[in-house]
Formats: structure tokens, C-alpha cells, sequence
């Protein structure tokens, strides 16, 4: 595995720590899971634009 380094600030690190620790998961993995998530979100969002387009052609 490659390594990501992440400078962040000390309130932001404790709510990662706190939500890591009551998921039972490594900060690593909660972020891992945290992008994925995010990642397929953004993907949901494109596939859902790209259906809309044709649609709306269509009530015209």
C-alpha cells in the first residue's frame, strides 16, 4: 500500500479519531471507507445527470 500523508488541524483529527474508534476501525481505514463512499456518491451523481439530460429532451 502507498502512504498518503494528511496535515489537518487538531479539531478535525479528534472527530476522525472519535468516529474511528467507534466504527472499530483504523483512522486509515475510516478515511479508506470515507473516500470510497465519497467516490461513489460522485459517480452516482454523474450517472443520475447523464439520465436527466435525455429526459428533460424529451418533455420538450
Amino acid at each position: 500500500m502507498k502512504t498518503i500523508t494528511l496535515k489537518t488541524q487538531d479539531d478535525f483529527y479528534d472527530r476522525v479519531n472519535k468516529m474511528a474508534l467507534e466504527a472499530h476501525l483504523s483512522k486509515s481505514a475510516l478515511i479508506r471507507q470515507a473516500i470510497t463512499d465519497y467516490h461513489k456518491s460522485l459517480e452516482r451523481k454523474k450517472l443520475l445527470n447523464k439520465c436527466k439530460i435525455p429526459l428533460l429532451k424529451l418533455e420538450i
